[in-house]
């Protein structure tokens, strides 16, 4: 009896998993492709809410920024002024987090130049 039941419990869970499944997938597509860019903590405060952890902190950042412009870039939505200007001061923070670390700045002079047509972005030494 008790295993019938979890047998039936499991087949309804499967079930259920199965049907909401391309549900989950397509709202998860469109909520992704409505992110605004967000704020960005200036560096004086960011390092000291990281605690003596601007590593951590600055790899963090540069995981949402590269997030960010990738799911742009998927989504085929065309980056405004007001997204640029967010990876320009996302890029400025990571750098005065960790001023060694060395893959924003070639997200900067390598890659997002080609994506940038109208105005160079550029990081503050």
């Amino acid at each position: 009896m008790r295993l019938g039941l979890l047998l039936l419990a499991l087949c309804l869970s499967l079930t259920g998993y199965g049907l909401l499944l391309p549900v989950l997938w397509d709202s998860r597509e469109q909520a992704r492709a409505e992110v605004p860019a967000g704020y960005v903590i200036p560096s004086k405060f960011s390092r000291i809410l990281a605690m003596g952890q601007q590593g951590l902190l600055s790899d963090f950042l540069f995981l949402k920024t590269t997030t960010f412009i990738g799911g742009r870039s998927v989504a085929g939505m065309q980056m405004v002024d007001q997204d640029w200007d967010f990876v320009q001061q996302s890029l400025d923070v990571i750098t005065d987090l960790d001023p060694y670390f060395v893959d924003p700045y070639f997200l900067q002079r390598g890659c997002l130049p080609g994506m940038r047509k109208s105005r160079s972005l550029q990081i503050n030494f």
